[in-house]
């Protein structure tokens, strides 16, 4: 049976979640929408497993001061307990006097999510940076 407009709201609820969570460092937030052999990886890196993604969230949060991360153009497929996901990604970062607000990242996402305890989680979230500036605001 096809995803129900209801999945595919739950899954874009999904999205909000992990964004909130990732900016404002709500590492076991950030960690929970995964599921527990959940995978965040990209062609530079892989971690599998709760221990490991919550490092890496706990390594990125010191990488860009005030960050917020806006994800969009969702195509979400799959059937049952299972769906795949394309979305874009734009990483922002907001100047210390918030006066300011410059883009520092353009990807895309291809994810992977299952449905655990009737809750969609990513199973694996695999992210395509095409564009990439993470130096610190002058």
């Amino acid at each position: 049976m096809a995803l129900s407009a209801e999945d595919k709201l739950e899954i874009m609820e999904l999205v909000a979640r992990y964004n909130h969570a990732q900016d404002q460092d709500d590492y076991d937030g950030w960690v929970d929408t995964f599921t527990e052999d959940g995978v965040f990886e990209s062609p530079q890196i892989r971690h599998q497993g709760r221990e490991e993604l919550r490092q890496l969230s706990l390594d990125t949060a010191a990488g860009i001061p005030h960050v917020r991360h806006l994800t969009q153009n969702f195509i979400i497929e799959g059937d049952g307990d299972a769906a795949t996901m394309r979305s874009t990604i734009e990483v922002r970062s907001i100047a210390e006097d918030r006066q300011s607000w410059r883009v520092v990242g353009i990807g895309n996402y291809e994810d992977d999510l299952r449905r655990v305890d009737d809750r969609w989680k990513f199973k694996r979230r695999f992210v395509r940076m095409l564009y990439w500036k993470n130096d610190a605001w002058p």
